[in-house]
């Protein structure tokens, strides 16, 4: 078993609301050693550094400089900029080299129905004053294309995890320890993490994640105007790329609102 992150600098991909706070709060429980969470680094790009949106770094295990593990997370990321800022390429400090970068995604019914109850800038981002796609849903988009494989903007130098699958599966929980390096406890799955404020749905205060039918949320908003405007303007590509990582049918036709 190799080990891809412990003691390793690792960045985090994800679009807001992909249910990535509760996979990094269970890989950080299946992790030993020292660990290091800097929550949604939008700043510093430009220095050669991930700075979080908040000065606050959250750490855990057991403190040690020898060993540390340093988790990097930045949220509705445009994939274009790794080649602008040359991401792999941080120098300023060791801790910036980055060994691994994490994508998680979310299929995009259950994605779009969370940022909508969310609400706050992840809705604002998501639903469109004009007519066509918005930047949240391309960005959603060009992850999913880099998990599939059909862009290679990280040079090969990455892993996804499929939030659904994750989710539902402790055999692919297993799997994804197994292709880490990690040893697997599933310690940290039955928990809505604190950070990112918990669930759009139901807060903080539920911890039995499984009690929350996280898979089928987008039924709730079915009738929800802001949700169907969404899914009209979805383009067929947005369905396949749904379709193909996710393996997940639209039957439904799209209405217009």
């Amino acid at each position: 078993m190799t080990n891809k992150f412990i003691g390793k600098n690792i960045l985090i991909l994800a679009c807001s609301r992909s249910g990535h706070h509760a996979i990094i709060n269970w890989l950080t429980n299946q992790c030993k050693g020292h660990i290091k969470y800097y929550n949604n680094c939008e700043k510093g790009w430009g220095e050669g550094m991930f700075k979080p949106n908040k000065k606050r770094v959250e750490s855990f295990g057991v403190t040690s400089d020898d060993f540390v593990t340093n988790l990097y997370t930045i949220e509705d990321f445009n994939m274009e900029y790794c080649k602008k800022y040359n991401f792999f390429n941080f120098t300023s400090l060791p801790q910036y080299k980055i060994d691994l970068v994490i994508i998680i995604n979310r299929d995009f019914r259950n994605w779009v129905s969370s940022r909508i109850v969310g609400g706050g800038e992840g809705l604002n981002n998501l639903i469109s004053t004009n007519n066509g796609e918005t930047p949240a849903v391309k960005k959603w988009a060009m992850l999913v294309k880099e998990s599939l494989g059909e862009t290679n903007l990280l040079n090969g130098n990455s892993y996804s995890i499929n939030f659904n699958d994750w989710y539902s599966s402790d055999e692919y929980r297993k799997q994804i320890c197994l292709d880490l390096g990690l040893e697997f406890s599933d310690k940290g799955f039955r928990e809505v993490s604190h950070a990112g404020g918990g669930s759009s749905f139901s807060g903080v205060e539920i911890l039995d994640s499984q009690k929350l039918d996280v898979l089928n949320r987008y039924k709730k908003l079915e009738n929800d105007e802001r949700y169907n405007k969404v899914l009209y303007w979805t383009s067929k590509e947005i369905m396949e790329l749904d379709k193909k990582y996710f393996k997940k049918e639209w039957k439904k036709e799209k209405q217009r609102v």
